[in-house]
């Protein structure tokens, strides 16, 4: 959900763009600071929280700007639930942590820089990751159709990467108006994408009478974007839990 896996797709959002065109190393040296003294951690060389929130903000200012507007007429009014739907999103919207250095550098090299995924070169404890070994799990991939963080098809390459998945066994989900913060949460979450990866969940399950994997659906279950995950398939009027 969400998951830069190949960032060489969709390369024209704001952060591609810098990784490609500044070095590794300008990124570290303006962006790793050292905790001061008198604060938890002191002394530990971070990637702090609020540089993280200031460029999700920077991406896409707009909407935050809009809220804050409304915030200000919703006070004048005296709308009580307005204000405190207002206040719940951005609580849990500003809780953003530092990220030590070692995984925020290891994040930008591996995933922006080189590309280990896509490319074959993941490593576990020295010894490659073989993607092709997955043959029995389920795949869903969900994307936020205006997310300018990890814009859409980034998240779909898993589906290329984890190549022996049946193609019955997997599914692509791309919702309509969300960004980044919008596939995890909120009112779209709640009402379109949770379904979506529930169904996917229940279905991806669902074994014959006589324990066997079912027949693959006629039609893949990675329709068109913004369509749900299992329309036009044989799943799709299946009773759920």
């Amino acid at each position: 959900m969400g998951g830069p896996v190949d960032t060489r797709l969709s390369p024209n959002n704001a952060l591609n763009k810098l990784t490609t065109t500044l070095p590794l190393s300008l990124f570290k040296k303006l962006n790793i600071h050292t905790i001061p003294r008198g604060f938890p951690g002191s002394g530990r060389r971070v990637y702090p929280g609020f540089y993280q929130l200031s460029g999700f903000i920077t991406l896409n200012p707009m909407p935050h700007l809009k809220q804050y507007k409304n915030f200000v007429a919703n006070s004048v009014k005296g709308d009580e639930e307005s204000l405190e739907k207002f206040r719940d999103f951005y609580d849990e919207y500003f809780a953003v942590l530092d990220m030590t250095e070692s995984f925020y550098v290891e994040t930008l090299q591996k995933v922006f820089f080189e590309h280990h995924i896509p490319t074959g070169q993941m490593t576990f404890q020295g010894e490659l990751v073989d993607f092709g070994a997955i043959r029995k799990t389920a795949l869903l991939t969900v994307e936020g159709e205006n997310d300018n963080f990890c814009p859409p098809s980034q998240t779909e390459a898993a589906h290329d990467v984890c190549k022996n998945v049946p193609e019955y066994r997997r599914g692509h989900y791309i919702q309509p108006g969300v960004g980044h913060y919008g596939v995890f949460s909120g009112s779209k979450f709640q009402a379109e994408i949770y379904p979506v990866i529930r169904d996917f969940i229940h279905h991806s399950v669902v074994r014959a009478p006589n324990g066997k994997t079912p027949t693959p659906p006629a039609k893949s279950l990675r329709p068109g974007k913004g369509h749900h995950a299992f329309e036009g398939t044989e799943f799709a009027d299946m009773p759920l839990v």
